[in-house]
């Protein structure tokens, strides 16, 4: 995966998880500190946070780094199994529904 594709995959997931814990892109700019623009550019690929912002996010988000830069499984089995057991396993429900959604795009 080259960087524009792996920063739009990124970017689809915080709109999927921000869409999933019901912030609009302004209320999440405000609870991370930076401009509505930048949030608007990060998801749609064209601005990488760093560090400390990718930090701040997944607490507000309450998600995992892993899960956000799409570290987990892409095996179709592994998911199903994630999805059968993801309370035992710590993912949040902000994880669980926004994975819902990117099925549900999926499909």
């Amino acid at each position: 995966m080259n960087e524009q594709a792996l920063r739009q995959a990124i970017g689809n997931r915080i709109r999927v998880v921000r869409h999933a814990a019901r912030l609009s892109q302004r209320q999440l700019a405000e609870k991370l500190g930076i401009s509505p623009y930048r949030v608007s550019n990060t998801e749609r690929g064209r601005a990488p946070l760093n560090a400390i912002e990718i930090n701040d996010l997944c607490k507000v988000l309450d998600v995992t780094p892993n899960w956000l830069l799409g570290w987990s499984s892409d095996d179709p089995e592994m998911l199903l199994w994630l999805q059968k057991v993801g309370r035992d396993l710590g993912l949040t429900e902000h994880q669980r529904r926004a994975q819902e959604l990117l099925d549900d795009d999926d499909r």
